[in-house]
């Protein structure tokens, strides 16, 4: 009868384990989708904010040649126009987001390695990401990634863990290049607005666009240039704001993915920092 009992406690020990184990399973794949559904919208929003980039590259392009031929003046030539193309930084922000939704795919417990299509995915990337210069210990990272990949040794939680740690590395760089950059052409904008001579405005033109109750023609057209001047200065202020809080995501999606490969599965700090990352980008629950 004792032996009978000992088998039934045994039998029932084993059942709580796999129904604990087949919960953690679960509850592990459900942060894995919040996860890549995170990482979508934190793309999403990182392409946007290139697209921004290359807008206000637009923005000080044609207002600082037009102001050079007000002033007659080439000041700031080289630093405006620099090259700062945002196309490979697009193409490359476009197949992270397709790893991401491969991503989202393998949350699925239904759904395998090659029906995700996340490694021609992480090929695809990994392509674009030769293309881009790294410190040693992240060239030694995306050696490592190349070989897995190539190897067909898929552990989708250690690779895209490694995949953060260069993304990261190469967002926060390009971010802060560009951000100098467009201070430069700020500056630039800036100095010009402000040596356009007063014989360049027709006052009356210029009348209805000054709300100041000013009635000296180059009181009035002194307090235009600042206007321009305090417009350009908002937009700059809000490029580097978007690149600050794109950081600040990117560094997170960073973190969440390093609570995957951790020994502890308990996934606490991964629902803190998703939720985190949407307060930051206004994404809605």
């Amino acid at each position: 009868m004792k032996h009978k009992t000992l088998i039934y406690k045994t039998l029932a020990v084993i059942v709580i384990i796999f129904a604990i184990g087949g919960c953690s399973q679960e509850y592990i794949k459900n942060r894995q989708a919040a996860t890549a559904q995170v990482g979508i919208e934190v793309f999403e929003a990182t392409e946007a904010l290139y697209d921004s980039i290359h807008a206000m590259n637009y923005y000080y392009q044609y207002n600082t040649d037009y102001l050079q031929i007000l002033t007659n003046d080439s000041v700031g030539s080289a630093a405006v126009n620099q090259d700062n193309s945002v196309d490979k930084m697009l193409e490359f922000i476009h197949f992270v987001q397709k790893v991401y939704r491969s991503y989202d795919m393998l949350s699925d417990i239904e759904v395998g390695i090659e029906k995700s299509g996340i490694r021609p995915n992480f090929e695809l990337l990994i392509q674009r990401l030769d293309s881009f210069d790294f410190d040693d210990n992240n060239k030694k990272i995306l050696s490592e990634l190349k070989l897995s990949v190539k190897a067909h040794k898929f552990e989708a939680k250690d690779l895209m863990y490694e995949l953060s740690l260069l993304y990261l590395d190469l967002i926060d760089n390009d971010l802060a290049q560009r951000k100098a950059i467009l201070q430069k052409k700020y500056d630039t904008y800036e100095t010009l607005v402000a040596k356009v001579p007063a014989s360049a405005f027709d006052i009356e033109k210029v009348k209805p666009l000054v709300k100041a109750p000013l009635k000296n023609d180059n009181d009035i057209i002194a307090l235009y240039k600042m206007q321009l001047q305090k417009d350009a200065h908002q937009k700059q202020t809000d490029i580097e704001l978007s690149m600050s809080t794109i950081s600040k995501v990117v560094q997170t999606m960073s973190i969440i993915h390093a609570e995957f490969i951790k020994q502890d599965k308990s996934n606490v700090d991964i629902d803190q920092s998703t939720a985190k990352i949407k307060q930051q980008l206004n994404i809605s629950e």
